[in-house]
């Protein structure tokens, strides 16, 4: 049996716009991400069928944090970032070769996001890889966020943000789109 794959990226929302669009480096500055301005409104439904996903650069090559750290990602995962005044969107595609054995085991607020396939999302707001906020969801769109601090070693899981996410489920895995304000970081 395989175990359930749980995707994380972490992001320094520390930017540099260029013509409607916003590079974002890891901080060490080895993987860059591109945002997009969104130029038509993005409807939070799951399915990645927006202009913004179609003019977004997609971000992959994904490493493995359980259970092989530093290993390549055993699925591919694409994900996808776009922008407004308000908001800050993301568009995810977990790809699975067996997606009828995608696990989802809780859709509770602030779900548990181990034993199960997620993915999550680090925002290093500060840029200083001390602090931050994490976002998740899993295949069925369940929602948890978790406040960070002191390096990880102060995760405050009671933190609840305003934000939006909702996933679907597809023939090659399933998708998900996150929207969050931006006055939220």
């Amino acid at each position: 049996a395989s175990r359930p794959a749980v995707f994380s990226l972490l992001l320094l929302i520390s930017s540099t716009p260029v013509f409607g669009q916003a590079v974002i480096s890891s901080p060490d500055g080895r993987k860059q991400v591109t945002a997009v301005q969104a130029a038509t409104p993005i409807t939070i439904d799951g399915t990645l069928d927006e202009e913004a996903w179609t003019k977004a650069p997609v971000a992959t090559g994904f490493i493995q944090a359980d259970p092989l750290e530093g290993q390549p990602a055993s699925e591919d995962t694409e994900v996808r970032l776009a922008y407004d005044g308000d908001y800050l969107y993301i568009g995810v595609l977990c790809r699975d070769a067996t997606p009828s054995a995608i696990v989802v085991n809780e859709i509770r607020k602030d779900f548990g996001g181990r034993d199960q396939d997620t993915f999550e999302v680090m925002l290093d707001t500060f840029g200083d890889r001390r602090n931050g906020f994490v976002f998740a969801t899993n295949a069925k769109g369940a929602k948890a966020d978790t406040q960070i601090a002191n390096e990880g070693r102060d995760v405050n899981t009671n933190w609840d943000a305003v934000w939006w996410v909702q996933a679907h489920t597809t023939d090659d895995g399933w998708t998900a789109e996150f929207r969050i304000p931006i006055k939220t970081l």
